[in-house]
């Protein structure tokens, strides 16, 4: 065997950038855990720059922060490749289902109901018992004027949290399913 110290020297520069992108990936979580979002977009937003394909949790966090400012229409490319790098690595993980949730709530908070549902049928098959992803598809039903579809979502949330009828009562996403007979009839008895 032999040791070719060019190669060696070469290993060691790439290893120390990577080591201080996970700098400002620190600093990047952080900043968004002290809803300092404006940091936490610039953090993230270098290591993304630089190694889109070795963070997913930088692209995650990234597309969770454009949420968190309300501007969905950026959070959906980071959480998508975030999602591909997730799948990769392990298909089943509650990671996965975590980033199909949060990359559904950015399709919706964009009017792409249809892959917002795709997104979260996916969630509730991985994890049958969160409330919020069935209360999210009652949502973008109910966004796409879709009453029995909507209710049956409602309901499946209603038996994990009792407060999403109330919660459906008075989200204006609801406004067009809210007065149908079957919304009527099942939610509001």
């Amino acid at each position: 065997m032999t040791f070719r110290s060019d190669s060696t020297s070469i290993d060691i520069q790439r290893d120390a950038v990577v080591l201080s992108k996970l700098d400002d990936l620190v600093a990047g979580l952080l900043a968004f855990e002290q809803h300092d979002y404006e940091s936490a977009i610039a953090s993230l937003s270098e290591v993304n720059d630089s190694h889109p394909a070795k963070f997913a949790i930088a692209q995650e966090r990234l597309g969770v922060t454009y949420l968190a400012v309300n501007n969905p229409a950026f959070a959906i490319e980071p959480l998508e490749r975030a999602l591909q790098i997730y799948e990769r690595l392990d298909p089943v993980s509650l990671t996965v289902a975590e980033c199909k949730m949060h990359l559904g709530i950015a399709y919706a908070q964009t009017g792409h109901h249809e892959m917002a549902l795709s997104e979260y049928r996916h969630v509730v098959h991985r994890v049958p018992d969160w409330s919020v992803a069935y209360f999210q598809m009652a949502r973008s039903h109910a966004c796409r004027n879709r009453a029995l579809e909507c209710v049956e979502a409602l309901l499946l949330a209603a038996q994990l949290d009792a407060s999403a009828f109330e919660r459906a009562r008075t989200d204006a996403d609801f406004a067009k399913v809210r007065e149908s007979a079957e919304f009527q009839r099942r939610c509001c008895a």
